[in-house]
């Protein structure tokens, strides 16, 4: 396929995802191909060709409210990862990887054997939630759902996924990229708002 047309596909598969809140990758770039005239799935970008082309499209289109709204979701990942922080938290998803948008969730994992002291803890905060399961995949094994608590800091819904203790130093696959998933610590994250709010300074 012509290189600009494989593009720009992935550009309107792209504003597809940022303006739907969705995350299937496969619709978007189905649907970006069909408004060009494109139905033959193997010459589809990938994956990874729709998750740059939507930074680039949050770039070129979003700017400064992208980067406002990035901001906020990560200052409120940093508080929820300080609450979890004796279950060793790691941030994962569109809220490190900087894809995010109104509607995305911010992705917590968390390692404890006993679900319900997560549960427990929120109680103890006074944190209303709701209890749901996550897929995930790890490598060499069949997918699995994990519990998971789901419960929103203003408007923004966080998902903390409990994950068994002796799979923290193995990451889950992304669904994006079926490599292994970015992950960061509370110290990592908080690296990223330092420079992305220099960034903004300068």
């Amino acid at each position: 396929m012509n290189k600009r047309i494989r593009q720009e596909i992935a550009l309107k598969a792209a504003k597809i995802l940022f303006e739907s809140g969705q995350d299937d990758y496969l619709y978007a770039k189905k649907k970006a191909a069909a408004q060009v005239g494109i139905f033959d799935n193997k010459a589809l970008p990938s994956n990874i060709e729709i998750e740059s082309a939507l930074i680039e499209y949050q770039v070129i289109f979003h700017s400064d409210n992208h980067n406002c709204k990035l901001n906020e979701f990560r200052h409120i990942a940093f508080k929820a990862m300080h609450l979890f922080r004796k279950f060793e938290p790691l941030l994962s998803g569109s809220v490190l990887n900087g894809t995010t948008h109104k509607h995305s969730e911010v992705i917590i994992h968390l390692f404890e054997d006993s679900p319900e002291l997560i549960g427990l803890l929120l109680e103890q905060q006074q944190i209303p939630y709701r209890i749901c399961e996550r897929r995930l995949q790890f490598k060499k094994h069949s997918p699995g759902y994990f519990t998971a608590y789901s419960f929103l800091a203003g408007n923004i819904v966080i998902v903390a996924i409990i994950l068994p203790f002796d799979s923290r130093r193995h990451s889950p696959l992304d669904h994006v990229t079926g490599k292994p998933m970015q992950r960061a610590t509370i110290n990592q994250l908080e690296k990223l708002i330092d420079n992305q709010t220099l960034s903004v300074i300068i």
